[in-house]
């Protein structure tokens, strides 16, 4: 706020500087200096100070304009709410003028005016009404409501927030005469806005509120204090049955929009702390834990099944035999079997084009950005740049034995630094075909074996590719193992994924890609297979009701990607910066956080025909769900702050989710 008054003031002086230079030089002579310029001068100064404070905030956060709050709200009736509350202000005002004058100060409120001249750029024709009923809502809803009460819920309590939000919105007006509404509207505005999140919301109800002060308006029956003032001791202030009609136009309104506005959400989330780490696999194969051992796989997680566990192990088993061949393979049987690969892209040119524009042709393809689109593309040119960067790697020099170094120790003893194969390399990759040739070649160059993982959007071209390398390995001896694409995830995830259930994901407005989004968080979330129906009601229903769907696994993916997830979930990583964070950004995440299971696939798409909105874990694998927030508060109080808190002082003996 102090920022936001200097560079106000600082701006003010620009302006005025700026508007007086053509002034003094006599080139504007038809610009007099009035009220309607007064008022002109500060609407600049207060849009340039309110847009470059907001944008320097953002900036330091790392947020979006649109992280302020929403514009829209739901339902209408919320507006209608501060009818009656606005109703109600001129009374109180009216009141408490009447008690200052009752302490001796004849002119009441108006000795209290401490910036008398805004009053004057407030009645300067239409300029001073678009200053108070569309410049000020929407710069002091910004500042007080998205800025100021934004970060302190972050931190402190709702009502403390609001609060102390409110204090400095009534601060902020310099001016005692309208501190006393400026903080009830405050209080109002703040609470609302806690509520509903709705910035466009809180807009409104500050341009009605002073919109107010425009209309003529006096009851029909002269009132003591109020629009009448009766000779004699009547006293200094109002009928109480007048105050009382103050009260309850207050009450109703307030009433009103509590009835029609929507639970509030938590702000501040704390997320239970988390299981221990598990410890790092040994890399020896064979070994009782070893991650490549078939039982231990197959028991890892839901997100990986039977099936697929041994079609890994199957691949890993042969390229590691592969990679103990090729590490040894003279650079004459390695350098063949490139040149093969050469003159075999060269010959199957149609044969690659045809499997390219089938892929460009697939639903997936055809949803990516243009960029993207276009390093999928494959053409002649480009297969040629492809097969002449077979060649080149074939004239590099061979790694494999090169000496890097070599000493020798007093007692004779030689010690040589030389390069050797690093034995099997897996890579995982995006929708670039190129990708396939130039990381297997490489491999293959240095000795290694390679077991490679393109994205689905070009998988009929990578399997063409891969089948080009295959032959070309075979014919020229080196284990055809040496370089694999793992071909069978991506079909079948094609047969799990059928026409039922895209059809079934069509009905719902879902595309592929959404529905394998939904369905990863799903598979996210739990394990019970009798809980994913109605997981994915709670996310489909939030969807359904514009509210945000908070999951807890999609910052962990976003913290995985950025390489900052460290086991845990901080207060802080709610709001990190990723598209995939459903905290920070609405809606499903651009894609999937992991490889969903059948079951999790036709929860997304045939959701349980529940109302639920929340779940919280019971700490055994399952959860309970809610459809309250008061509901899923008693819930978590339940089971996670008391069993934590039991858990520390040692009376939680159930396992931990």
């Amino acid at each position: 706020m102090v920022v936001t008054i200097v560079v106000e003031v600082f701006t003010e002086w620009l302006v005025e500087t700026l508007y007086g230079i053509p002034i003094r030089f006599g080139a504007i002579a038809l610009l007099n200096r009035g009220p309607g310029t007064e008022a002109l001068l500060f609407i600049a100064a207060r849009v340039l100070s309110f847009a470059a404070v907001t944008a320097w905030v953002l900036h330091r956060n790392g947020e979006r304009w649109r992280s302020l709050g929403r514009w829209g709200f739901t339902p209408r009736m919320l507006a209608l709410g501060f009818v009656p509350l606005i109703a109600s202000f001129p009374i109180f005002i009216s009141e408490i003028d009447n008690f200052v004058r009752a302490l001796d100060v004849p002119a009441g409120l108006d000795d209290l005016d401490l910036a008398p001249e805004l009053g004057r750029l407030v009645d300067a024709s239409w300029l001073g009404l678009f200053l108070a009923v569309v410049i000020a809502p929407v710069t002091e809803e910004v500042l007080f409501r998205g800025l100021i009460l934004r970060g302190l819920l972050g931190r402190w309590k709702p009502w403390a927030a609001v609060l102390i939000s409110a204090l400095l919105f009534a601060i902020m007006h310099f001016n005692p005469a309208q501190a006393p509404v400026a903080l009830v509207l405050g209080l109002v505005l703040g609470w609302l806005y806690v509520r509903t999140r709705s910035l466009g919301l809180c807009m409104i109800g500050h341009a009605l509120n002073n919109a107010s002060a425009y209309l003529p308006f006096d009851p029909p029956l002269p009132i003591n204090n109020y629009n009448y003032v009766p000779p004699g001791d009547a006293g200094f202030f109002h009928p109480w049955w007048f105050d009382g009609i103050g009260l309850a136009l207050f009450g109703f309104g307030i009433w009103l929009i509590h009835r029609h506005a929507p639970p509030p959400e938590p702000w501040r989330v704390h997320a239970p702390p988390p299981p221990p780490l598990p410890a790092m696999p040994p890399l020896l194969a064979g070994h009782p834990d070893s991650v490549c051992t078939p039982g231990q796989l197959a028991n890892r997680s839901s997100q990986m099944s039977a099936e697929l566990a041994r079609v890994i192990t199957s691949l890993a088993q042969r390229a590691r035999a592969a990679s103990l061949v090729l590490a040894t393979a003279p650079r004459a049987k390695k350098d063949a079997a490139l040149e093969k690969l050469a003159v075999l892209i060269d010959a199957s040119r149609s044969q690659l084009l045809q499997a390219n524009q089938r892929d460009l042709l697939s639903p997936e393809a055809m949803a990516l950005p243009a960029a993207t689109r276009d390093r999928l593309t494959l053409d002649e040119q480009r297969l040629g740049q492809l097969a002449a960067s077979v060649r080149e790697v074939i004239a590099l020099p061979d790694p494999v034995g090169e000496l890097l170094s070599e000493t020798t120790r007093p007692n004779g003893l030689r010690i040589r630094k030389v390069r050797v194969p690093i034995g099997v390399i897996g890579i995982i990759y995006e929708a670039r075909p190129n990708v396939t040739v130039d990381c297997a070649i490489l491999c293959l160059k240095s000795g290694n074996a390679s077991i490679l993982r393109g994205g689905k959007e070009c998988f009929h071209t990578n399997v063409a590719l891969a089948d080009l390398i295959r032959a070309a390995l075979t014919a020229a001896e080196p284990p055809a193992d040496a370089a694999q694409l793992v071909r069978l995830m991506v079909e079948r995830f094609m047969r799990v994924f059928d026409a039922d259930l895209r059809q079934a994901a069509e009905k719902r407005g879902l595309s592929a890609r959404q529905a394998v989004s939904l369905a990863s968080l799903v598979e996210k979330e739990t394990a019970r297979s009798e809980e994913r129906p109605l997981v994915a009601a709670v996310y489909t229903n939030r969807l359904r009701l514009g509210m945000p769907l908070q999951c807890d696994p999609t910052v962990i993916y976003a913290l995985q990607l950025a390489g900052r997830y460290t086991g845990n979930i901080r207060k802080g990583d709610l709001s990190f910066d990723s598209p995939y964070n459903t905290y920070r950004y609405p809606g499903l995440p651009p894609g999937p956080i992991a490889a969903p299971g059948k079951g999790s696939l036709e929860a997304a798409v045939n959701p349980g025909d529940v109302d639920f909105l929340y779940f919280v874990s019971r700490n055994d694998g399952s959860h309970e769900f809610a459809r309250s927030l008061a509901e899923h508060n008693r819930n978590v109080q339940k089971h996670q702050v008391q069993f934590f808190r039991d858990r520390r002082a040692g009376k939680a003996n159930g396992p931990r989710d």
